[in-house]
């Protein structure tokens, strides 16, 4: 960290021939299992802040909501629905 710049991490600077497109690697998923635990962390992450899980289902359900609602083309809605009760149970667990 540079001096006086309070628990912001020090930058490098930026070179010409840095890459700047985002890139990304499919991960195989035969099983859906990265979809599900994906869905389960979403799901907790809003019932962390509060909201009721028929809510978070509408967010899955949404299309404006790009990631939750890929997983849950991916679940369809009893798969969705299964990680939220997963999410959930995670929830109280954490709270007992």
């Amino acid at each position: 960290m540079k001096p006086g710049r309070s628990g912001a991490a020090a930058m490098k600077q930026l070179e010409g021939d840095d890459p700047m497109t985002i890139t990304a690697a499919p991960i195989p998923d035969e099983a859906g299992e990265v979809v599900r635990d994906m869905a389960v962390c979403i799901a907790e992450e809003y019932l962390g802040m509060g909201c009721p899980a028929d809510t978070v289902m509408s967010f899955f359900a949404d299309p404006e909501y790009r990631l939750p609602h890929q997983a849950y083309r991916s679940l369809g809605p009893v798969g969705t629905l299964q990680a939220i009760r997963t999410a959930s149970r995670r929830q109280r667990r954490r709270v007992v």
